[in-house]
């Protein structure tokens, strides 16, 4: 490979690599609802008037820190891999994401579906590049 292949090769990782290093940052984000399945919580969190859902495995855990309503966190969101494994063209075709019998997610809805790293089942977990 040339030098001219291997610049143009790095220039592509960094544009397609930004979307996801942005949302690795940490924000304060509001939990306006809890809602749980047989095996996963979903925790519902609003941030400037935008809607997120967060996936969190139950745990069997002793409650340390438990989420509250209303209460603020700051989460590190990572598209969840369920999203990740939809088509590129999911807008086109009406699609829901159903985990154990719940429609937790559909191409209807204006917010998309994370997992965070913060949470061990309801359990809050501050990481290191989250300030507070």
């Amino acid at each position: 490979m040339n030098f001219k292949g291997l610049v143009f090769g790095f220039l592509f990782f960094l544009i397609i690599s930004n979307g996801q290093v942005y949302s690795q940052q940490c924000h304060s984000y509001r939990v306006i609802n809890i809602d749980s399945t047989e095996n996963y919580y979903l925790i519902s969190v609003e941030r400037n008037h935008r809607k997120f859902l967060i996936v969190s495995l139950k745990k069997p855990m002793k409650p340390q820190r438990k989420i509250l309503l209303s209460e603020s966190y700051c989460f590190q969101l990572l598209k969840h891999k369920w999203m990740q494994e939809l088509p590129v063209n999911v807008s086109d075709i009406p699609t829901s994401l159903i985990i154990e019998g719940k429609t937790i997610w559909s191409t209807e809805d204006d917010y998309s579906v994370y997992s965070t790293k913060n949470l061990k089942g309801l359990n809050y977990v501050k990481r290191g590049s989250c300030p507070n």
